[in-house]
C-alpha cells in the first residue's frame, strides 16, 4: 500500500500545481463489508515523478513538445478514467453477484434488511406463542372459520367440510388485537381472514421467528412482565392486561405496503401493467379483478 507524504494538497483526480510532485494512483482490495457488497474501492495517492529521466521533460519542453505540467496532467486524468472504469466494472460484477444469490436489486434487499432489525424490535414485543402463529397462518390460507354454534375450526383446505376445532378464546383475543376480522361469505359461511395487521405481524414473524415463545405459559410471563410493574393497577386489572395480546405498532403495520421484492416479481408487475394499460387483454384482467364493466370498451392508453 501506499501512503500520501507530507505537502500533497487537493483531489486526487485534481491536476498538481507546478510545485506538486506528480500523483500516481494505486488501487488495492478492501475487507468486505457486513452487508457482503463485496470489494470497496479506495485509492491511496503518494508523490512520484512518472518520467524516470526528468532530463527527457525539459529537453522535450525546449523542442516545444509539451511540457512536464502538460504530462503530469495527460497522465492523472487516464489514471482518473482509468479508475473510473474499473469501478464501474466492480460494481456491476459485485451486483450481479448479489442479485443472482437473493433475486433482489439494491433498493429492495436495503428494505429486507430494514424489516429484520423491525422484526427483532416488534416480534418479541407481541408476547405471542407457537400456537397463535398457527392460527395466522391457518387464517392466511382461508382454512379459519366460525361455525353456526359459535365455535371456531380450521378446515384442511379452503373448501373443505368439518375440520379440527380450536380455542375459541384465543381467537377472540388475536380478533381483540386486530390480528384477524371476520367476514361473512354469500354462502352464509363465516371466515376467519388476515388484517394488514395480521399479514405484517406473519410476516415479521418469519423474519424473526426467534421472537416467538414456544408455549403460552411463556407467553403470558412475558406479558405479564410488562404490566407487573404498574402499581396504580390492581392485581386482577394487571392479570386481565396480560391475557390481551400486545396488536402490532402502527409504525410496524404501515411497511405492510413497502415490502421487498425480487427481481421477477417486479418483471411480472411491469409486463402485467403494460398489459393492463395498452388493452391487450385487459379487459379480461380488469374484469377479474372486479374493474371491468360489461359493454364498455377498454380504455385507450393515452400519453401522460
Amino acid at each position: 500500500m501506499s501512503t500520501t507524504k507530507s505537502g500533497a494538497t487537493g483531489s486526487p483526480c485534481t491536476p498538481p500545481t507546478p510545485s506538486q510532485q506528480p500523483v500516481q494512483i494505486e488501487l488495492f482490495p478492501a475487507p468486505d463489508t457486513p452487508d457482503h457488497t463485496g470489494v470497496l474501492r479506495h485509492a491511496v495517492t503518494h508523490r512520484a515523478d512518472p518520467v524516470s529521466d526528468p532530463g527527457t521533460v525539459a529537453r522535450r519542453e525546449d523542442d516545444g513538445g509539451p511540457g512536464r505540467e502538460e504530462v503530469q496532467e495527460t497522465d492523472l486524468d487516464r489514471s482518473c478514467e482509468e479508475v473510473a472504469a474499473w469501478l464501474r466494472a466492480l460494481d456491476a460484477e459485485v451486483e450481479a453477484e448479489l442479485v443472482a444469490e437473493t433475486g433482489m436489486d439494491e433498493a429492495n434487499r436495503l428494505k429486507l434488511e430494514w424489516d429484520r432489525a423491525l422484526a427483532q424490535r416488534a416480534v418479541p414485543a407481541l408476547g405471542i406463542a407457537r400456537s397463535h402463529v398457527a392460527l395466522l397462518e391457518a387464517a392466511q390460507a382461508w382454512q379459519l372459520v366460525r361455525t353456526d354454534d359459535g365455535a371456531y375450526v380450521v378446515r384442511r383446505s379452503r373448501d373443505a367440510e368439518g375440520g379440527r376445532k380450536v380455542s375459541g378464546e384465543r381467537v377472540v383475543l388475536m380478533l381483540q388485537a386486530r390480528y384477524f376480522k371476520e367476514v361473512t361469505e354469500s354462502s352464509g359461511l363465516v371466515r376467519v381472514r388476515l388484517t394488514i395487521r395480521g399479514a405484517q405481524a406473519l410476516y415479521l414473524i418469519g423474519l424473526h421467528p426467534a421472537g416467538v415463545h414456544g408455549d403460552e405459559r411463556a407467553a403470558y410471563r412475558a406479558r405479564w412482565a410488562k404490566v407487573a410493574g404498574r402499581s396504580r393497577m390492581s392485581r386482577d386489572a394487571r392479570k386481565t392486561a396480560a391475557r390481551r395480546l400486545a396488536p402490532l405498532p402502527s409504525h410496524a403495520a404501515d411497511r405492510y405496503g413497502d415490502r421487498p421484492v425480487t427481481v421477477a416479481e417486479q418483471a411480472w408487475r411491469t409486463a402485467r401493467a403494460l398489459d393492463v394499460v395498452s388493452g391487450l387483454g385487459g379487459a379480461d384482467a380488469w374484469e377479474s379483478e372486479g374493474g371491468a364493466v360489461f359493454g364498455v370498451a377498454a380504455i385507450e392508453p393515452r400519453a401522460w
